[in-house]
């Protein structure tokens, strides 16, 4: 019986006995990589490995800072269950992205008869020399993020090019986009140049349902798309029901939360009496900002002291003014410098404060604010 199935299909197991081949030669030849781990990177790869850390040792993401909920939580779950396996994690990242491109190559077998076709797309995919750079040896979220988009795509193609098949055979790509889509969005903090992609193909394929199905079918084929939203629903709300668990906040990120954002564009709104290109909130800016705002002017001793020199120095940096890139890490780390993220409650109270303060001047036009420009 066996080998009937093998005669049968030898090609198909040609095929994937190549894919495989390719993958441990890329598996050797990345072995040889050393992990590279910055130490000056705390807010990178030893806030990852700090949190990962807490995961494993049942704390969640730790004690309650600053950056405790500045990044997404993806990265350093998947950390820790790789510890949970045995496995080093530049293997595992590395296991996990060839996982990717060969699910890939699965789904488009469907649409793309060449083998040979399907073998040089996943050999480049594999020999890529991007993912071999140094900076993709970091103990970091970039490499799993890369894999994620492509089991991403995947998922789409799959979806839209197995519509016909019966609502059943569906449903393991329905679930594997809601868990892709969970996966991505708590990763990295910038997703919304994913949704697009996301909305977009997912209607096409609903139209195409509508077209190709009639009656019952097409409502059962359509309602499949409950799956994945379920699922980022429940991802999303245990994250943030664990967040109010251990810190008092039921958010996802701080970056997101109404508070921080109500601070930050707070200071935004005022108009500078110089633009600084990539300064957001110029030195000028803030001085003014103090006079009418008693819990920012708090920070002050941070921002114009040795503290604030060493944000100004950093990235692109002029030595006089904070970066774009890095504003909203030296206001973090002002206001725990001050003390207000003693617990969660503080630091959202002292932000929503700042904004209340600086709003109402800008509100009453004490302070000059920025005007939008008509096109």
């Amino acid at each position: 019986m066996i080998k009937n199935i093998l005669k049968k299909n030898k090609k198909d197991v040609i095929f994937w006995a190549i894919i495989l081949a390719i993958t441990i030669i890329r598996i050797i030849i990345v072995d040889v990589q050393p992990l590279k781990t910055d130490y000056s990177m705390v807010y990178d790869d030893i806030l990852m490995l700090e949190q990962a850390n807490s995961i494993l040792h049942g704390n969640w993401l730790g004690d309650y800072n600053s950056l405790t909920l500045v990044k997404g939580v993806f990265t350093p779950i998947f950390m820790a269950f790789t510890n949970i396996l045995h496995i080093p994690f530049l293997l595992a990242i590395q296991i996990f992205y060839c996982l990717s491109c060969a699910f890939l190559i699965f789904v488009l077998k469907k649409l793309v008869k060449s083998k040979t076709v399907l073998a040089i797309l996943f050999t480049i995919l594999m020999f890529n020399p991007v993912m071999y750079s140094d900076n993709l040896l970091r103990p970091y979220r970039d490499n799993i993020y890369s894999s994620l988009i492509i089991f991403l795509i995947a998922f789409l193609i799959a979806i839209f090019i197995n519509r016909k098949e019966n609502a059943k055979k569906l449903i393991k790509y329905m679930i594997g986009l809601g868990l892709t889509i969970s996966f991505i969005y708590t990763c990295r903090e910038e997703n919304l140049w994913i949704m697009p992609i996301i909305i977009f193909s997912s209607l096409i394929t609903i139209i195409y349902m509508c077209i190709e199905n009639k009656g019952k079918e097409k409502i059962k084929k359509c309602l499949l798309y409950l799956i994945p939203i379920v699922i980022f629903g429940v991802i999303i709300i245990a994250i943030c029901s664990l967040n109010y668990s251990y810190y008092g906040t039921f958010s996802l990120n701080q970056y997101w939360g109404k508070e921080f954002k109500s601070a930050y564009g707070a200071l935004t709104r005022i108009e500078p009496k110089r633009d600084v290109a990539r300064v957001p909130v110029t030195r000028e800016t803030m001085n003014r900002a103090y006079e009418y705002s008693p819990t920012l002017k708090t920070l002050e001793s941070f921002f114009e002291g040795e503290e604030g020199d060493v944000w100004r120095s950093i990235g692109e940096g002029t030595y006089t003014e904070i970066s774009g890139g890095w504003f909203h890490w030296a206001l973090m780390d002002a206001m725990e410098e001050a003390g207000y993220y003693k617990d969660a409650k503080t630091a959202n109270e002292t932000y929503l404060k700042i904004a209340e303060e600086i709003n109402n001047a800008c509100d009453k036009r004490i302070i000059r604010i920025k005007v939008k420009k008509k096109s």
